[in-house]
């Protein structure tokens, strides 16, 4: 089991992997390759990017996703619904 991550405990460029992902946005491993495809219906140009955790001579290999990009992304989701719920109140 992987330990707990919050903004307080990880250094400003710390890196997570796709498991540890998931665990933060609650999404589906095909739902997070889905928001950063433009063809996709669910495209978010907002949603963080993956980086290259592999040699530059590789073409494909690990990679994982900036935490401070994440938080971001989940601070601004949870501005959304905060704004949507003013409307509506």
């Amino acid at each position: 089991m992987s330990p707990k991550i919050s903004p307080e405990t990880t250094a400003p460029q710390a890196i997570c992997r796709l498991p540890q992902l998931l665990e933060l946005t609650g999404l589906g491993r095909s739902s997070v390759y889905a928001r950063f495809n433009p063809r996709s219906r669910y495209y978010d140009p907002s949603f963080p990017r993956p980086v290259p955790l592999h040699g530059p001579c590789q073409k494909r290999g690990a990679v994982g996703w900036r935490l401070s990009e994440v938080w971001a992304w989940l601070d601004a989701q949870a501005a959304k619904r905060e704004s949507k719920g003013a409307h509506h109140g």
